[in-house]
């Protein structure tokens, strides 16, 4: 007498279609407004499978952690979309483009629409014969309609530094930045000059300087600091 067998439901068949359709589903640049519809309906879908797993036995268990793993990546996959933190902090740091400076070295600019600024180049003053002090000349010309901002010191923890390639760190002995003129749309050349704003006892052996940190304030959007590698010292040399 044969048996009457039940056709029996598993979770892989429940939740297989919206997996299938969440993977071989791709959206173009156009539909990215779209996105966000697309991944509720995708995941109206996966909550009606889940709620049919629940009819299901117990012996399916062990199928239900993998494939809810690949439903995430799939609607990951759709949606564009991963950890949003992650997202945020590589957009980030993918901003700002590293650029060439005439004088040697390079320069990293965080705020390049708001202002256009060039490294002029680092220069050093002997206060001894083994020792001295060195500080930056900038050009800036502003994009946005303002006539003053701060360079150096220390604008929202971003202290201004400089590290040689031995790994000595020399600061400044300022309290606050520098306050400088500016102008829209005209480059102006700036010289951070002042005693306090100097990097303070340089080694003269020292030729360059494998990091600098200079913090910059334009407005409460643009405050952080600009970044500038591998910049060489021209000593006693005095700026054009």
């Amino acid at each position: 007498m044969a048996k009457n067998t039940k056709s029996r439901i598993t979770v892989s068949d429940a939740l297989s279609p919206a997996i299938i359709f969440a993977k071989n589903t791709k959206i173009l640049p156009q539909q990215n407004k779209n996105r966000t519809d697309m991944k509720r309906n995708i995941i109206r879908t996966l909550i009606v499978a889940v709620a049919a797993m629940f009819a299901m036995p117990q012996t399916a268990d062990a199928q239900i952690g993998n494939l809810l793993k690949k439903a995430k990546k799939a609607v990951e996959a759709v949606t564009g979309t991963t950890d949003t933190k992650t997202a945020e902090a590589k957009d980030a740091g993918t901003q700002a483009a590293e650029v060439a400076v005439a004088s040697g070295g390079t320069m990293i600019n965080p705020f390049s629409e708001a202002a256009d600024i060039e490294l002029v180049g680092c220069y050093g003053k002997s206060t001894s014969e083994n020792f001295g002090t060195a500080y930056l000349v900038l050009k800036v010309k502003m994009k946005l309609n303002k006539n003053r901002i701060n360079l150096s010191g220390n604008e929202n923890g971003n202290k201004t530094m400089a590290i040689d390639a031995d790994g000595n760190a020399y600061g400044t002995s300022a309290m606050g930045g520098m306050g400088c003129d500016v102008t829209e749309g005209v480059f102006v050349k700036l010289k951070i000059d002042a005693p306090q704003q100097q990097f303070q006892d340089v080694k003269k052996s020292v030729k360059e300087f494998q990091l600098i940190k200079m913090s910059i304030y334009i407005d409460p959007q643009h405050r952080g600091a600009l970044t500038f590698k591998n910049v060489p010292i021209q000593w006693d040399v005095e700026p054009e």
